[in-house]
């Protein structure tokens, strides 16, 4: 271990610096000694890496750590908590919600899909400290999502709301002092266009699903003439009807 791996910072807490596992769970290791003196690994997946260079992920992170930064949270040190270690705890929270039932899986497939955006993001502009994370950053992520992704408006407008739950999940765990995303405003969207079927187009959509797909053709009769939602028609039950 050379000298600066064993180099403490201001408060006494060592560390050693991150190196890269290339086994059969990649990713990029370090240790540290927090202020209970407990020693701490700290593991981030290849998940977190894979859109840049691993290396230069391990090195931006040996200078922090060299720098005097930890990466556990304390309060009174706001924004000394690396980004990407808030947000993990923020997917093994909404993994939790669904394992207890508080959340659907189809919400947590779709939280963490745009967690994954963010996260890219985070790391192709360096904004690992939680001190990064704030009204710019977002308004900058959401202009990258219209510029970059090329997404529209409704979509910019839905990442925004689920940045509202992320920094309402983050304000009531102390990591910001407020939500950032209330203060940015949505953008206008354009009207949906729906076109309904002519007479002519259900009676050739019928016939066919009639003959090669009788139980879609029920689910759709089903949607049609109840006017239920399709996440409650998956969840219904015979013993709901008889």
């Amino acid at each position: 271990m050379s000298l600066d791996e064993k180099k403490c910072n201001k408060d006494g807490a060592g560390y050693t610096l991150p190196r890269i596992e290339k086994g059969r769970h990649p990713g990029i290791v370090y240790s540290y000694t927090g202020r209970d003196g407990r020693p701490r690994e700290v593991r981030m997946p290849v998940a977190y890496c894979w859109l840049c260079d691993a290396r230069e992920t391990a090195d931006k992170l040996s200078g922090l750590l060299l720098s005097g930064w930890r990466p556990d949270y304390v309060p009174g040190l706001e924004g000394r908590a690396l980004l990407l270690v808030v947000l993990d705890e923020y997917l093994r929270y909404i993994d939790d919600m669904c394992r207890l039932g508080a959340m659907r899986r189809k919400t947590v497939y779709d939280y963490s899909s745009r967690l994954v955006i963010l996260e890219e993001y985070v790391i192709r502009n360096d904004k690992w400290l939680l001190s990064d994370f704030g009204v710019p950053m977002l308004s900058l992520f959401l202009d990258w999502l219209v510029s970059h992704r090329r997404v529209g408006a409704t979509t910019r407008n839905n990442y925004l709301t689920w940045l509202s739950a992320l920094c309402s999940w983050m304000w009531e765990r102390g990591y910001v002092p407020q939500n950032f995303a209330a203060r940015i405003r949505r953008l206008r969207e354009p009207p949906k266009r729906r076109d309904a079927l002519d007479a002519g187009e259900m009676r050739r959509v019928t016939d066919w699903f009639a003959v090669h797909d009788p139980w879609m053709l029920l689910a759709c009769r089903m949607e049609y003439y109840t006017m239920i939602r399709p996440s409650e028609l998956v969840r219904l039950r015979v013993s709901d009807i008889y």
